[in-house]
């Protein structure tokens, strides 16, 4: 404790104007933090006369901002809490917003930084906080290990998230010095809150990964619960280790803690945390809880019940096209629709025959998938987690019960979408860049030829080269493998020179590739209004982004393309008129998710309520 008050004082004397001791503003910080966000007139009069130009830039219409930050600047850290409390949240977020952009002024960012979080939040985090920061400043990294041991999970985590990139970066660093403390807990807490893979120290991920399967799992059983829920809510830090495995061990630790047998509900959580593992590794863990494997049930299909078809109902204006397409009314096309329960999952309300091909398809994966394996077929190989039916979206098969969409979260529709050219021409260089730099040609997205192991191999480009953003060594090696037709490929011509302009360069790709990947929708600009209606109510149609994160879709940076080959190849041979997204549909190819029954002959368009009398 001596060591801390020493720093701090150090600290004061360096950055603050001295003061009259027995000035109010000069209270302790536990005091502010019981006080709450206080208005200007707690602010003591030392303070309001010294820092009074901040105060004033704060309180300016509008506010100036650099101005307040560099008075700020000169003062400790207790008093520019003081004078922050006094301001606006509005104006709290906006300084933020500076401090980490580009323009911020030449002042103590990471100190700074600190101070706007402690006004808005305070307590004990916020006492926590300004603690390790001390030490960190103080170059005793010894003592903010030690206080930061001595913490529950929670509390660990709200102080250090209080920090910044520069004080989580020096607690990194210093690990491997670090003694009488849990280190390789410590280095997975500073990855969980960073969101970066610490490799200055072992962390408890990586240690955990190069342990046997149930070994792993009675590791994670003798663990504290917040723990282990740390761990698996940040999967994403544990850098280049098999996540998979590090989730099926500490989710088999979770339920082996919970003691005695397994019950039907914790036994399905685990097998669904093993769907990413090898067979033996699952089996050892099985065994390690005593839980059997599960069972494959039989592919069935029934009539579909009226939840099924909710959203679906019997509509005149429907009627041409379901004669034309099914051979029967709307009405009578739903009250045929059947609910098949294939593929390891519940497939709600198809036409018979998609439901007598999906029969027939799942039938022939579980050979497939066995073959495959070498093995009898187990549950968790079907690895898909939704398949959508009947869709009421006035256009399209799914209307008429003929088309499925496997795993949509997962699967996304890549671009080649009807009308949707100006995005196609945003999207294509998008996809031929990541081609060229990890696969050395062009992408077969944009115009083919389109094959099921085209789209696999650049799933997993994909992936590979937004993982780059966050591993500056990577992005270097892969730099200097590519062909100079393959820089071509990534940067156009004339590319960026060699060395660190290239590099930059890319990482600002990278960046905006990934914005436009996931970009909300747009209007289509070559969208015309029907001349034949009222200009009231018509807009333009919009253009989907192939990952927006607000229609479910996952992050091109992490899983996609997720179904196997093999159940692929049995849909597409279930029915001689099925057709793949991703191979069949000609130059709209690109709906990785979609399967149709269509001879080629159907193109469903919007239907047109006709006018009554």
């Amino acid at each position: 404790m001596a060591g801390e008050r020493a720093v701090a004082e150090e600290e004061r004397a360096r950055t603050s104007v001295p003061r009259p001791a027995g000035d109010e503003s000069a209270q302790p910080q536990a005091a502010l933090a019981k006080a709450g966000n206080a208005a200007n007139g707690k602010v003591g009069p030392w303070l309001r006369e010294h820092a009074g130009a901040a105060i004033e830039a704060l309180a300016a219409k509008p506010p100036d901002f650099p101005t307040a930050l560099t008075v700020l600047n000169g003062f400790s850290t207790d008093d520019i809490v003081k004078v922050l409390r006094g301001t606006s949240a509005k104006n709290r977020k906006e300084l933020g917003d500076l401090l980490g952009g580009s323009s911020a002024p030449a002042v103590d960012v990471p100190r700074l930084s600190l101070a706007l979080k402690m006004a808005s939040v305070p307590g004990a985090a916020a006492a926590r906080a300004e603690r390790l920061h001390d030490m960190i400043r103080g170059d005793d990294l010894q003592a903010a290990y030690e206080l930061l041991n001595g913490l529950s999970v929670a509390d660990q985590e709200n102080a250090l998230a209080m920090l910044g990139k520069a004080h989580w970066q020096s607690l990194a660093n210093g690990l491997g010095t670090a003694v009488g403390v849990d280190t390789p807990w410590l280095g997975t807490l500073l990855s969980g809150v960073s969101g970066t893979p610490v490799t200055s120290a072992m962390t408890s991920y990586s240690w955990l990964n190069g342990q046997e399967a149930a070994t792993g799992a009675a590791w994670a059983a003798e663990q504290p619960d917040d723990r282990l829920a740390f761990m698996l809510k940040k999967l994403k830090a544990a850098g280049q280790v098999g996540a998979d495995r590090l989730r099926a061990m500490l989710t088999a630790g979770q339920v082996k803690r919970l003691g005695g047998e397994v019950e039907p509900a914790q036994a399905a959580k685990v097998e669904s945390a093993l769907a990413g593992i090898p067979i033996d590794q699952k089996n050892a863990i099985r065994e390690y809880l005593g839980i059997p494997a599960p069972t494959i049930p039989e592919a069935t299909a029934e009539p579909a019940s009226d939840k099924d078809r909710v959203g679906a109902k019997p509509a005149s204006a429907f009627d041409e096209t379901s004669q034309r397409v099914t051979g029967m009314s709307y009405a009578e096309l739903l009250a045929s629709l059947q609910t098949v329960h294939a593929f390891g999952v519940r497939v709600a309300a198809v036409h018979p025959r998609m439901a007598a091909a999906l029969l027939r398809a799942d039938a022939s994966a579980r050979e497939k998938i066995a073959a495959t394996e070498g093995r009898p077929m187990e549950a968790s190989d079907w690895g898909i987690s939704s398949i959508g039916g009947l869709a009421n979206r006035r256009a399209g098969l799914h209307t008429y019960g003929l088309a499925v969409d496997v795993d949509y979260g997962a699967m996304p529709y890549l671009m080649n979408e009807k009308g949707e050219k100006a995005l196609d021409a945003k999207l294509a260089p998008i996809y031929h860049r990541i081609s060229w730099l990890m696969l050395g040609r062009a992408s077969t997205v944009p115009k083919g030829p389109w094959s099921y192991d085209a789209h696999k191999e650049e799933a997993k480009a994909m992936r590979d080269y937004f993982a780059l953003a966050k591993d500056s060594a990577a992005l270097q090696e892969r730099l200097g493998a590519v062909s100079d037709l393959s820089v071509r490929g990534v940067f156009g011509t004339p590319p960026p020179p060699p060395g660190a302009a290239r590099a930059d360069r890319l990482r600002e790709l990278i960046a905006a590739d990934h914005a436009q990947l996931t970009a909300k929708p747009e209007p289509n600009p070559d969208w015309k209004p029907d001349p034949s209606k009222s200009p009231e109510g018509q807009s333009p149609n919009m253009m989907d982004s192939p990952f927006d994160p607000d229609k479910k879709h996952g992050d091109p940076a992490d899983r996609t393309f997720t179904i196997r080959k093999e159940i692929v190849e049995a849909i597409r041979a279930s029915d001689p008129e099925m057709k793949w997204g991703g191979t069949d549909l000609g130059a709209e190819c690109g709906d990785l998710m979609h399967f149709e029954i269509n001879d080629g002959s159907i193109h469903v368009k919007k239907p047109v309520k006709k006018k009554q009398g």
